[in-house]
C-alpha cells in the first residue's frame, strides 16, 4: 500500500462523511462538508500526480482511483438530491453517464483493449469539481458572513446543477460515439 493508494484508501472512507455532516450537523456541518470536499479533491489530485512522478501506478490504483472519484461525486450528488437542492433526473444522468464509461471500459477490457480518457471526461471531472465547490462555497459565506445575497440562492444552485449535467450528458454522448467500436464487438 503506497502513498498515493493511501490516499485513493482515505477519499473511499471518508465520502460518506460529506453526506452525513452536510444533512445531520446544520451550519457547521456545511464548514465540515466543504473541508472534507478539499481533502477528497486535493487527495484525488495528489494520488495521480504522486504515482506518477514516483512510477508507483499499480493495479489497485488504477481500479479504485476512477472508483474513488465516482463515490465521491455520487456522494455529493445524493447529497444534495437528499437536501432537496437538486433534481432527480440531473443524478440520474451523471449516474448513467459513469455507468456507461465504466461498461465500456469493462468490455474493452474483457478484450485486452483500452478505453482512452477523452478531453470531455476531464472536462466533465472538473465542471462537476468546480460547481460542487461553488455551491459549498455560496452556502459557507452565507452562513459565516451572514450575507444576503441580491439572488435567488436556489436559482443559481439550479443554474451550476443544469451546467454541470449538460457538461455531463455531452461527455456520455463524446464517449459513446468515440467507443462504439468497442460497443459493436459486444453484438459479435
Amino acid at each position: 500500500m503506497n502513498f498515493p493508494n493511501k490516499l485513493t484508501t482515505i477519499r473511499l472512507f471518508i465520502a460518506p462523511l460529506f453526506f452525513i455532516s452536510f444533512l445531520y450537523f446544520g451550519n457547521i456541518g456545511k464548514f465540515i462538508s466543504l473541508v472534507i470536499f478539499g481533502i477528497i479533491e486535493l487527495s484525488d489530485l495528489f494520488d495521480g500526480i504522486t504515482a506518477r512522478h514516483f512510477k508507483q501506478v499499480t493495479d489497485f490504483g488504477k481500479i479504485f482511483d476512477p472508483f474513488a472519484d465516482s463515490l465521491a461525486r455520487f456522494t455529493y450528488f445524493i447529497t444534495f438530491l437528499t437536501a432537496g437542492l437538486m433534481p432527480g433526473w440531473m443524478v440520474l444522468i451523471i449516474f448513467y453517464r459513469d455507468s456507461l464509461v465504466s461498461v465500456l471500459r469493462l468490455t474493452a477490457s474483457i478484450r485486452g483493449e483500452v478505453v482512452a480518457a477523452r478531453k470531455t471526461g476531464k472536462i466533465k471531472a472538473e465542471a462537476q469539481a468546480f460547481g460542487v465547490l461553488a455551491i459549498l462555497l455560496l452556502f459557507n459565506i452565507k452562513i459565516i458572513f451572514k450575507v444576503n445575497y441580491n439572488f435567488n440562492l436556489d436559482t443559481v444552485i439550479y443554474i451550476i446543477f443544469l451546467i454541470i449535467t449538460i457538461v455531463t450528458f455531452y461527455s456520455a454522448i463524446d464517449y459513446t460515439i468515440g467507443n462504439f467500436h468497442h460497443i459493436r464487438k459486444i453484438k459479435k
